[in-house]
């Protein structure tokens, strides 16, 4: 009723004069999205919509602008038969307008949901995600529960195992090669674990000044890699180290070479080179030793054993 009572005010043109209506009447506004109730002292008071969408499918159509000042989305994951990609980027009608997003059912399965161009967030089921519409764009209201940083260590007094209530890699029991579709968080954007370069120290005096580099020249020749400078040797110096630990080359880490990523097979500190498995580019080129990196791999990742490692800073 009282959509229709200012629709009608509004094709009289005597919608300019609704101010001069008792300020009690119901529902009395020019914004027929969003009717009022009592006094309108210190603003209007807007009536609440609401609204529920449930999920059942694996791929749903994105959903469609939501007219609603709360819109609750349930995801059955039991029903999709898996992980559900929820569109939500079409945004809603009025700014402050809150979308739920609640996921329920298949234990270890997820909602990954689209926001905004190349904006995602996810939720395990039994997470909610809330997003706030600011005119033009939603932002995350409020993120599910996160226990740790993506990348901190968690010391944990029972060998717990990896579950979708406990997403966490257990660094005391083997290596891991780890993928996309189990850990998404860790690949995407600035917590992407494959784009962590490993850093080595630029300094040949000590307490003289220095800097961290990760990007270093070298000459390549066939398989091997011939690099020159503190900050070069301090490298080999640490993959020397990091190997002794892991006990072999076998399933080990890569240097990045002119953009592609190659084994690496042997160091040499004393002749300052690195071997790699394959042929890469020729030359004057750039390499760099992207830490987690698995050669010929976009979607995997390698997390190593935490033994005989001491815990430290960045730095």
């Amino acid at each position: 009723m009282a959509t229709i009572i200012a629709r009608m005010l509004q094709s009289t043109g005597l919608g300019a004069n609704i101010g001069s209506i008792a300020s009690r009447e119901l529902g009395i506004t020019s914004d027929t999205e969003r009717p009022i109730i009592g006094t309108t002292v210190a603003g209007p008071k807007w009536m609440g919509t609401e609204e529920l969408l449930t999920v059942t499918t694996a791929v749903p159509s994105a959903i469609p602008q939501l007219k609603r000042s709360v819109t609750t989305i349930l995801v059955d994951t039991a029903s999709a038969g898996g992980h559900v990609a929820l569109d939500i980027q079409a945004g809603a009608q009025i700014i402050g307008y809150e979308a739920k997003v609640a996921v329920y059912g298949a234990t270890g399965k997820y909602a990954k949901i689209t926001y905004a161009a190349g904006a995602i967030e996810y939720a395990a089921s039994g997470e909610s995600v809330s997003f706030i519409w600011m005119g033009t764009a939603w932002v995350v209201g409020r993120k599910r529960s996160r226990d740790n940083a993506l990348g901190s260590f968690l010391f944990h007094p029972a060998k717990k195992s990896t579950a979708w209530d406990f997403p966490a890699i257990a660094l005391w029991d083997s290596d891991h090669d780890i993928s996309a579709a189990n850990y998404p968080l860790l690949f995407s954007g600035a917590d992407d674990i494959r784009a962590i370069k490993v850093e080595s120290w630029n300094l040949t005096t000590p307490g003289g000044a220095g800097a961290f580099v990760t990007d270093h020249s070298v000459t390549v020749a066939a398989s091997v890699l011939t690099g020159a400078g503190a900050a070069w040797d301090n490298l080999l110096a640490q993959l020397a180290d990091d190997t002794t630990i892991h006990g072999s080359y076998t399933n080990w880490r890569s240097i990045n070479v002119a953009g592609v990523d190659f084994p690496i097979a042997n160091v040499n500190t004393g002749g300052h080179t690195i071997t790699v498995t394959g042929t890469p580019t020729s030359g004057a080129q750039t390499a760099i030793v992207y830490g987690a990196r698995i050669a010929g791999s976009t979607t995997t990742a390698r997390v190593f054993k935490a033994a005989g490692r001491s815990l430290m800073s960045p730095d």
